[in-house]
Order: structure tokens, then C-alpha cells, then sequence
């Protein structure tokens, strides 16, 4: 699957920036999120560059006939939507679980422009002590840019701002769908 990757990306003008850093576990946020295509290109670079990622989705597709086997393959981790815990708490949680797990969260939460990003991203990382990988995906380029380690301090406010700033100027596959907010700020 790696080589046929790399030809698909390299056919479509796509080139991965950077190298991933070493790490046992992370959470790895992927910015801009403004189509499903993003999906799509992002497993084909995870295939070329040979790393693993694990995705959130919703119990009942892992557990639907036919298709929740090749969901689990490609790392799906089931949410139950009926439980009346924190979700960062149980995927905090489920950090604890894994020798090596790097979970691949949107920021934004929506494909939609949204200033006040999520920040589930943020406290799955800072209660699992996990650092954060941003992965810049700039349809305006066509580069998947991996960058350094993100290591969250607790200081909330300040810490997004800053992770803000790392994906300010991307462009997404529908780029009036993308804001870190700072545009305005």
C-alpha cells in the first residue's frame, strides 16, 4: 500500500513536508478540515509515509456488518455517544490502553469555519501527558507539513493561540470553510 500511495500523491501533485517525530503515543491534529476528501488524502499519506493513525468514530460503525472489520483495520477507535462521561476523560483513558497510539483529531470539530476551535483535542493530550503533532493539510500547496512536537503547558488560552498560529495561512480543499480566528484577532 505505501508505494501505490506515494504514486497517487506524487501523481496529484501531493508532497509530505517533514519527518514525523518519535513518540510512543500522540494525539495528531489535522488542520484544515474542510472536506470529506481530507480523509481520503490523509490515509494515503499515512500509507506512504508508513504511519499508523487512529481516528475517532461512532460505536455503531465499527460494529456494523461488512464494513466495522476494515474500520477497526484502519485504526477506528469506537466512541459510545451513550455514555455520561467526559470524552477526553475515556480517551485519556484509552491512551493508558495502548503501548503506542496516535489518535487523529480535526481542531475545528466541523467541516465548517469555526474561530472557536474545539479544544478537545488539547486536554486528551494534557490529561493522557501525550504531546501533540500538528499536521498542516494546505490544498493551496499541495503539502501535508508535519511539524514539531506541540507540548501542551495548561495554560489554555495561551497554548491555542499559539497552536492557532501554526495552521494560520493553510488553505483547505474549500478554503472559506477554514479559520483559525486569528484573521480577526
Amino acid at each position: 500500500m505505501q508505494k501505490f500511495s506515494k504514486f497517487i500523491l506524487k501523481l496529484k501533485g501531493w508532497k509530505v513536508v517533514g519527518e514525523v517525530p518519535t513518540a510512543p503515543k500522540m494525539v495528531v491534529c489535522f488542520a484544515p478540515h474542510t472536506s470529506n476528501w481530507d480523509f481520503v488524502w490523509g490515509k494515503l499519506v499515512a500509507w506512504a509515509i508508513d504511519f499508523k493513525m487512529s481516528f475517532l468514530i461512532k460505536e455503531e460503525w465499527v460494529n456494523r456488518w461488512g464494513i466495522g472489520w476494515w474500520l477497526k483495520k484502519q485504526g477506528a477507535v469506537p466512541v459510545s455517544r451513550q455514555k455520561n462521561t467526559s470524552l477526553t476523560d475515556r480517551m485519556a483513558d484509552t491512551f493508558k490502553q495502548y503501548d503506542k497510539l496516535n489518535l487523529v483529531l480535526s481542531p475545528e470539530g466541523s467541516r465548517q469555519a469555526v474561530a472557536d476551535w474545539k479544544k478537545g483535542f488539547y486536554y486528551i493530550a494534557l490529561k493522557a501527558n501525550v504531546p501533540i503533532l500538528p499536521l498542516v493539510m494546505d490544498y493551496g500547496k499541495k503539502e501535508v507539513i508535519i511539524k514539531d512536537f506541540f507540548v501542551p503547558t495548561g495554560n489554555e488560552e495561551e497554548d491555542i493561540k499559539c497552536f492557532k498560529a501554526i495552521f494560520a495561512g493553510s488553505i483547505g480543499k474549500k478554503p472559506h470553510q477554514f479559520t483559525t480566528g486569528l484573521e480577526t484577532a
